[in-house]
């Protein structure tokens, strides 16, 4: 396979003989490895505000604020710890993988690996002077936020008075500088940079993050070989100390983070292979009083909705597809038929020749068999977003330019599909899916209510409404679009549309037979009755003399791509 999103490394002849133990390692269950056990270390849960249970999680919204707490909880309460660094940040990333994290996907004509953050934003718990010269501290990344004695105490931040009090310093920590946009205060002083300290503390976070991903909660110990190879300083000013009162061993810090809306976040994606997933990631660094150093962590998983406005400006124009034309041959003309053959089976010629035809109208006559034997039909919609659950009123506008063709019945297969595309490489569709799939069929004595023997259709111009059939189902993902998952993979949905249209071939053309055509288009209403629920009721064909000329012609209509998102909030 082609690699793609990564970097592979080619194996030489002299290893051929590895390649059998490498696809038996290859094929074991993904297990990752152990954290390491410290004995003397605390322990902490991040907990959120809104209930979870096991299969729903917490759901958040763009604009909304995820409240919760963390809980550390000492090993011994008579020996306090030392933090030097307690940070809880909102971190999302998309994945895409094979059977698990670390093999790539191979099921198309590339290999596909990814792993791109989408957010890395929370709050940073420092020591904070209880002198009132010093209540703010210097802004970091973003904006400090202070608390007063009430917000603490209602927030179960639990602090010795006497020493110093804790408050929460809020971080904007994206990995991606240009999506961060500074806020302007009332110096407008420009945003500091980041510090290695806290540079790192975002790439630990990102490890939390990949372990045990597929759990809604987790907790351990992490290794950090990387800190003192680097050699990496955290300030002492902003250090505290875990506990200071002997009678408590649990302490509590409340934490609220607010979900961004100056970028466009995809929403959570439950999948196998192209997963999206936030999660609260609490990290502590800390060292024990024998100076030994440890990380601790915490997570939970939440789900978060995006912010997809199906009445945005963009999605509100009308919409419709391209149209289609199936060129109908004559009866008895050999050429003919393999000439409608050639221009129905190639979109160029089609194209070519429509353009053609608007241009040199006096050249080319509309009774000319090659150019005018046709049947032309398209798909419109008043706007092309949509919420789930609701009905996409779709409609399908056919015309019969065949006039030696008589219809005698119209079958319309509608899918509603979901489609991934991998546009890191050249926009490779990886996966479709048909998410709900009706027939409906018209025929020819619904024309006419008191006229049951009616075998063809009477007007050249037919317009069906099926804005009842097609229900977008409440638990679909709503579209991802490219800037949200970082440039990686597009979620879209199309309604494809498949038409079935039965009549008879006639001999001859008189003018009889054109004036018994009538132009002005009539209009169909796809009900319940029209639905195709067994396979016998999908033609009942009329009888002799008709029943041996009955010819059916297949059209594929091009496809209308819908949003599905949300109205508001």
């Amino acid at each position: 396979m082609l690699a793609c999103c990564q970097e592979t490394a080619s194996m030489g002849s002299d290893n051929g003989r590895y390649l059998d133990l490498e696809t038996i390692l290859s094929n074991l269950p993904y297990q990752p490895s152990p954290p390491p056990v410290t004995h003397n270390a605390p322990k902490m849960n991040v907990q959120l505000d809104l209930p979870g249970y096991e299969e729903y999680l917490p759901t958040y919204w763009p604009g909304q604020k995820i409240t919760g707490s963390v809980k550390i909880q000492l090993a011994d309460p008579q020996s306090p710890i030392k933090v030097n660094h307690l940070r809880i940040a909102l971190f999302g990333n998309v994945q895409v993988y094979g059977n698990h994290p670390g093999q790539p996907m191979t099921n198309g004509l590339f290999d596909y690996q990814k792993n791109e953050q989408l957010i890395n934003t929370g709050l940073r718990i420092v020591k904070k002077s209880s002198t009132p010269q010093q209540t703010v501290m210097e802004t970091r990344d973003n904006v400090t936020q202070g608390l007063d004695s009430e917000e603490e105490e209602d927030g179960n931040i639990l602090y010795d008075e006497r020493r110093w009090r804790l408050h929460c310093r809020r971080d904007e920590i994206n990995a991606i500088e240009s999506d961060i946009h500074p806020i302007e205060t009332g110096n407008k002083k420009p945003k500091s940079k980041k510090k290695p300290e806290d540079r790192h503390m975002e790439r630990l976070i990102r490890r939390v993050a990949e372990i045990d991903h597929t759990t809604n909660k987790s907790s351990g110990i992490l290794n950090d070989p990387t800190c003192s190879k680097h050699q990496l300083s955290f300030e002492e000013s902003s250090a505290f100390e875990l506990n200071v009162n002997p009678s408590i061993t649990n302490n509590t810090i409340a934490f609220s983070i607010l979900v961004p809306t100056s970028r466009r976040l995809s929403g959570t994606f439950e999948h196998p292979h192209y997963p999206i997933s936030y999660r609260i990631v609490a990290i502590m660094k800390c060292q024990d009083k024998k100076n030994s150093e440890m990380i601790c962590y915490s997570t939970v998983k939440l789900r978060l909705e995006p912010f997809v406005d199906i009445h945005a400006h963009p999605f509100k124009p009308h919409i419709q597809s391209k149209p289609t034309r199936h060129y109908v041959r004559s009866k008895n003309n050999v050429l003919s038929g393999v000439f409608t053959f050639v221009l129905s089976s190639s979109s160029v010629l089609t194209h070519w020749l429509s353009k053609m035809s608007q241009k040199q109208n006096k050249r080319i006559s509309p009774s000319t068999d090659y150019c005018s034997s046709f049947i032309q039909s398209h798909l419109e919609l008043p706007k092309q977003a949509f919420e789930r659950s609701q009905y996409v009123p779709l409609q399908l506008k056919l015309a019969n330019h065949a006039s030696h063709f008589k219809i005698s019945a119209i079958q319309i297969r509608i899918e509603l599909v979901r489609r991934i595309n991998m546009i890191c490489s050249m926009n490779e569709e990886v996966e479709c899916s048909t998410v709900q799939s009706t027939a409906v069929i018209f025929k020819s004595s619904e024309e006419e209510e008191n006229e049951d023997e009616l075998v063809f259709f009477k007007h050249a111009n037919m317009e069906f409404d099926l804005s009842k059939i097609i229900q977008i189902p409440e638990n679909s993902t709503c579209t991802i679009f490219p800037e949200s998952t970082k440039e990686v993979f597009t979620l879209n949905y199309d309604l494809d549309v498949k038409l079935r249209i039965t009549g008879v071939l006639q001999d001859n053309v008189n003018d009889e037979t054109m004036t018994s055509i009538l132009q002005e288009p009539y209009h169909y209403h796809a009900t319940h009755k029209n639905i195709i629920k067994h396979q016998e009721d999908d033609l009942s064909l009329p009888k002799e003399p008709y029943h041996h000329k009955f010819k059916t012609y297949t059209m594929h209509l091009e496809p209308l791509t819908i949003v599905v998102g949300n109205s508001g909030y």
